[in-house]
């Protein structure tokens, strides 16, 4: 029988949200629901009847177990006790700083200590997160420059294979008015078959590629806080193609994407959101077992008019405890180098700060969906963006750009049908220009050495007002504020790299009619 009166204080205690712990003359006798999680423990049976450096002495790091026998020694001589702080690594709750109260009660039959763990933010530790912030800050921008460099290649490669595989299509459908022995013939078109499939599967992985980077660039664009209306099912497309590797191992993943309208917000920042909810969805289930687990992504509206997006997954959930904090700042449920408890909290910010709620529902065992409500955007009004002007079928086209191999393959998609003029430099075009050389449509990189898409435009505007709305403009991802905010003073359309030849063409001749 216990020395020590539990009664009122067991009920008052057990609702805490701080772990304490009860000593009795060196032996534990009680532990409060709190501390039996931290510990991962069902009950206290095991805990009980053992001291408390016994207890934590796996938990402890560095060499902190001499430092809390210290203080618990210092705790038995003194009438006020004594505080000190600790790591410790609980195995639910993941590595924490502890402050450790130890408060001393002196009973007729002997001493009793009251220990009270209470999670403390050092300077330590928000100056680490603070600098993990800062470095994805960096990783954000590097990211973007690394999209933009990867999208030039990337549009003569997609241009090319699609050229190709347009050509030897029509090879083969050529090929049965070929005066050719009948083995030869079926030799010739089954090799073209298998060029044509290899070429198609290499499409396919740059069209893979693609997706990839525009979820970077949707990740890390800098667009300052300018808000709009945005596309929900392709914010929410970009962030899973950027989880996939973190999904594919864990669970299936199945989306249910009903009607919606566009939503008020910014694209950047929504990434970002639905990145952090799939990841964290994604660590909720462990390794080995995906087609066993389900992360769901769905869409709807709610009667109240708002646009819902929901991420729910079948992993451990969440304690009960714990779901009230999940939104604050530092708190984390995840072991040191693996989060840093701001995700979640920032997440809550930017959806707020959209006007917006997000929301979670969860079961230990069972599962988690966090949901995300937010408006719908205002009709925006359409800008034009190529005059009316009347045009012959084949066009005079201009295509500026510094890579000289994205030029060849604008050449080489569009030659067939239209006058092209090719031009490694917007200065030289500019001159071409003033020098009156006519143009239908002009093509125009945005991001260029010397002369950048925005300087030629914005000359061109003065020189030539009309012809300045002819001009569209190719980005492999805006990645800087002046050309975000330079994209959005003008009327002019912007065609991101890569474009399909199909899709090039068929843009041309609209643009022409």
């Amino acid at each position: 029988m216990p020395k020590f009166e539990h009664g009122a204080f067991r009920r008052f205690v057990d609702g805490l949200r701080d772990c304490v712990a009860i000593d009795e003359e060196g032996v534990l006798t009680y532990l409060n629901p709190k501390f039996l999680e931290h510990l991962g423990l069902e009950s206290e049976t095991s805990a009980l009847g053992r001291s408390m450096s016994e207890l934590l002495e796996c938990e402890l790091l560095g060499n902190e177990l001499a430092q809390l026998r210290s203080a618990i020694d210092s705790a038995r001589t003194r009438a006020d006790g004594a505080v000190t702080e600790l790591r410790l690594a609980f195995s639910r709750a993941g590595e924490r700083v502890y402050e450790v109260s130890i408060h001393t009660q002196q009973p007729q039959s002997g001493t009793v200590l009251v220990f009270t763990l209470k999670e403390v933010l050092t300077a330590h530790g928000v100056r680490a997160a603070l600098e993990h912030t800062d470095r994805l800050a960096s990783l954000g921008t590097l990211a973007a420059g690394v999209a933009h460099e990867v999208n030039n290649p990337l549009a003569y490669v997609v241009s090319n294979l699609g050229y190709s595989i347009e050509q030897i299509n029509r090879m083969r459908s050529q090929l049965g008015g070929v005066p050719l022995p009948a083995q030869v013939r079926e030799e010739f078109a089954d090799n073209l078959t298998r060029i044509c499939e290899a070429l198609e599967e290499a499409g396919e992985g740059t069209d893979r590629v693609a997706r990839i980077v525009q979820g970077l660039k949707s990740f890390s664009r800098s667009e300052g806080e300018s808000r709009g209306p945005v596309n929900l099912q392709e914010v929410l497309n970009s962030a899973v193609n950027m989880a996939e590797n973190e999904i594919r191992y864990r669970a299936q993943l199945e989306r249910a994407f009903g009607e919606t309208p566009l939503v008020f917000g910014n694209e950047a920042r929504l990434v970002q959101v639905f990145v952090n909810l799939l990841v964290n969805a994604a660590q909720a289930i462990p390794e080995g077992n995906p087609q066993s687990h389900c992360i769901r992504v769905s869409t709807h509206v709610a009667e109240s008019g708002r646009v819902v997006a929901e991420v729910s997954d079948t992993g451990v959930g969440i304690p009960s405890e714990m779901v009230d904090r999940i939104f604050d700042p530092f708190f984390t449920t995840k072991p040191i180098g693996v989060g840093t408890g701001l995700g979640l909290s920032i997440c809550h910010g930017l959806i707020h700060g959209l006007g917006g709620n997000i929301s979670v529902v969860s079961e230990e065992r069972r599962g988690t969906t966090f949901r995300v409500e937010l408006l719908p955007a205002e009709p925006e009004v359409r800008r034009t963006t190529i005059s009316d002007r009347p045009s012959a079928s084949r066009g005079e086209l201009l295509i500026i750009d510094d890579e000289p191999l994205v030029l060849r393959a604008f050449r080489r998609t569009l030659a067939s049908q239209h006058n092209i003029l090719t031009v490694n430099d917007a200065a030289k075009a500019l001159h071409m220009i003033e020098q009156g050389q006519a143009f239908d449509l002009i093509f125009c990189d945005l991001m260029m050495p010397g002369m950048t898409g925005m300087d030629f435009h914005a000359l061109l505007r003065q020189a030539d007002p009309e012809l300045a709305e002819r001009v569209v403009f190719l980005t492999g991802g805006a990645f800087t504020s002046s050309a975000r905010e330079y994209l959005n003073s003008v009327p002019n359309r912007a065609l991101e790299k890569p474009l399909h030849p199909r899709a090039l063409r068929s843009f041309v001749s609209k643009a022409l009619a």
